[in-house]
């Protein structure tokens, strides 16, 4: 092998090398990144705490209604928030009937 080859071959493996290394330490950079910015958004205290209440339905009342009452705008919209009140009250249908007593999710400032 003449000296020039071998001056050309190692050359590209050291560009190799470089561009794997810069790779490898931008992939850090990234990750450190992402890493810090969830630390400094689990560090800002919420706007609002969840609860949660019991609440005995009345004649007349609907999921829908009590929605209106309880959510927050933690919730893209009533549905989300009745999916929700169905899945803590194993509630197979948004079906609620007279005297039964379901629990509820709020959001208040206050940390109680």
């Amino acid at each position: 092998m003449s000296k020039i080859v071998y001056i050309h071959r190692k050359r590209r493996t050291s560009v190799k090398k470089l561009v794997l290394l810069a790779a490898v330490l931008l992939a850090f950079i990234c990750l450190m990144t992402a890493v810090i910015g969830q630390r400094t958004v689990k560090a800002t205290a919420p706007d609002a705490y969840k609860y949660y209440t019991h609440l005995v339905v009345e004649e007349g009342d609907s999921l829908w209604d009590i929605a209106g009452r309880y959510m927050g705008r933690e919730y893209k919209d009533r549905e989300d928030y009745i999916k929700e009140v169905c899945a803590i009250n194993h509630l197979e249908t948004p079906r609620i009937y007279t005297g039964t007593t379901l629990v509820v999710p709020y959001y208040d400032t206050a940390m109680k």
